[in-house]
């Protein structure tokens, strides 16, 4: 915390505060509760990137110290999801429900892969599940991206590791209007 209120009057000019990103913040719970706790305690905002993939307990006890919520969703398909990230979708998606039941801010953040997620299926479940929520702030499309790809080949560590092409701005605004069209709640690339 002391790092953090070095900052201080940066948070207060411009409005910002704590985001807590990764990784997976919830996979060190105790710390980012607390850090958290004490940034809200210092008049801090504060916000947590998560996969949502932890107990429900823990979900909801960040939730009284965290402002903002910037929820990743995947792969609405749970054989998808449970393909490419080793865990079913089915908690991930159970504690968004909570956290919305509990009034939490919320900005839905999907990462779109091509040839993996971008289908219209996926489209359909992410403003299904959008619409399903009582106050969304946003839909957040994150495209895939090759950034530090170079870094990995360097370090012989791409070896059967599937690559994707990055897409084009207009596929990308083709993927954001389908998404748009089915839901009311503000669709933007993250």
């Amino acid at each position: 915390m002391t790092e953090v209120l070095k900052d201080r009057v940066f948070y207060e000019n411009s409005g910002g505060g704590l985001t807590l990103s990764g990784g997976e913040p919830m996979l060190q719970f105790e710390f980012a509760y607390e850090l958290l706790k004490q940034a809200k305690q210092n008049g801090i905002h504060t916000c947590i990137e998560t996969c949502g993939f932890a107990s429900a307990e823990n979900i909801l006890r960040i939730a009284t110290v965290t402002d903002i919520f910037l929820y990743d969703w995947k792969l609405t398909n749970e054989k998808m999801h449970q393909e490419y990230t080793g865990v079913e979708n089915t908690l991930i998606l159970k504690n968004l429900q909570q956290l919305d039941a509990v009034g939490s801010n919320i900005v839905l953040r999907c990462p779109i892969i091509p040839s993996v997620n971008d289908t219209e299926e996926h489209f359909r479940g992410i403003a299904n599940i959008a619409n399903s929520l009582r106050n969304p702030l946003a839909i957040e499309i994150e495209p895939y991206h090759s950034l530090g790809e170079n870094k990995y080949i360097k370090l012989g560590k791409l070896k059967g590791i599937q690559k994707f092409e990055q897409p084009t701005e207009k596929q990308i605004e083709t993927w954001m209007n389908q998404i748009q069209n089915n839901t009311k709640v503000t669709v933007k690339k993250a």
